[in-house]
């Protein structure tokens, strides 16, 4: 659980770094991504702790004991489709920035296409089989990392402390601006354990593993904020449509690495297309359990949907930036998933329902 939720948080950070470029935080972005980490930590603590009280089961599952068979249907329905919609929004914004950057002559629906493919396939193998893919992939993703921050270190680039300061210039808001979508993002992967939870062992463990990779995705995302705005400058970093690529790009160690970009492009691709598979999968578990389905039922229904919408509709990457605005989209999503969340642990615990109501520890 906790190399799943750090890996489905590679990609928005080190891809469109969205405490940098959304907002006009600027030398504060690194406030912002504390802030965000703290929010979501809390956040995604909440979530677990749901998890935890009903072991075995998923939301689709337990959101009918607690709110009810019809209320709990509807829940349990809208957070499918919200992982659902995250899952659509992961391609589009992968094809995107794919073709924009590496090839970008080829048509979208190939690589929109071909990525939902690996992600429906991802998802049939089942939660076991991601657990296993997530092992394998945090060694390739941190070996980049590891290697990147290296040679960011030893590269000659103009860096400048200046650049981070003088804090709160603009006051609190612009840091609180800029931790939305970051914040947002954070929750929804440690979310994912209202799906993932039930095929987890021991429970009790449940809710360190959520909140240590919050907390260890939030580390990461400060850190690029901080590297970015030393390195392009606060004004600079805020335009790009992917800032830790830019700073990639400026990288050069002649007869060792010339092309360092390169390893942020990987990390990239694994952590997006990691996600997307993540994400359907939570939306086929959580809505299958609401139905009575098997997921293997529901994942490749969902997969046609996606490839249906995908084909009949492509955004421009404005039309990316603007689904992605700290308002409304990012405060909305906070407070309805922290809602539902929130909401179904005081039922609980006023019914006593989960496992304590049971008798159990």
């Amino acid at each position: 659980m906790f190399l799943i939720i750090v890996l489905t948080r590679i990609a928005v950070m080190a891809d469109g770094l969205p405490v940098v470029t959304v907002g006009s935080a600027l030398q504060d972005a690194w406030l912002g991504a504390l802030l965000a980490t703290a929010a979501s930590a809390a956040l995604a603590a909440l979530a677990a702790t749901l998890a935890m009280r009903f072991p075995g089961k998923s939301l689709g599952v337990f959101a009918r004991e607690t709110l009810g068979r019809w209320l709990g249907l509807g829940v349990s329905l809208a957070v499918a489709l919200v992982y659902f919609l995250l899952t659509l929004f992961e391609l589009y914004q992968l094809t995107t920035l794919t073709k924009g950057t590496i090839l970008p002559r080829t048509p979208a629906w190939v690589f929109t296409l071909s990525v939902l493919s690996v992600a429906v396939y991802g998802a049939y193998l089942g939660a076991d089989a991601m657990g296993r893919a997530a092992e394998v992939l945090i060694t390739i993703v941190f070996g980049a990392v590891v290697v990147g921050v290296c040679v960011l270190v030893a590269a000659p680039l103009p860096q400048s402390y200046s650049s981070l300061s003088p804090v709160l210039e603009r006051g609190v808001w612009p840091v609180a601006e800029a931790a939305i979508i970051p914040a947002l993002w954070f929750l929804v992967s440690g979310g994912t354990v209202l799906g993932l939870g039930k095929f987890t062992r021991p429970t009790q463990k449940l809710r360190g593993a959520v909140v240590g990779a919050v907390l260890a995705s939030g580390m990461l995302l400060t850190l690029f904020a901080v590297i970015s705005t030393l390195i392009l400058g606060p004004s600079e970093a805020r335009d790009q449509l992917a800032p830790m690529l830019s700073v990639a790009r400026a990288i050069n160690l002649p007869g060792i690495l010339e092309r360092s970009d390169l390893l942020l492009i990987v990390i990239w691709l694994l952590g997006a297309v990691f996600e997307t598979t993540i994400f359907l999968l939570v939306a086929a578990i959580v809505s299958a359990d609401a139905l009575g389905l098997n997921v293997t039922q529901v994942v490749p229904i969902l997969g046609a949907a996606a490839a249906l919408v995908v084909v009949l509709y492509t955004p421009t990457v404005f039309d990316l930036r603007r689904a992605a605005q700290p308002t409304p989209t990012g405060l909305g999503g906070l407070f309805a998933l922290g809602g539902v969340v929130a909401l179904m642990l005081v039922v609980t615990a006023l019914r006593g329902a989960g496992r304590r109501g049971r008798g159990g520890p």
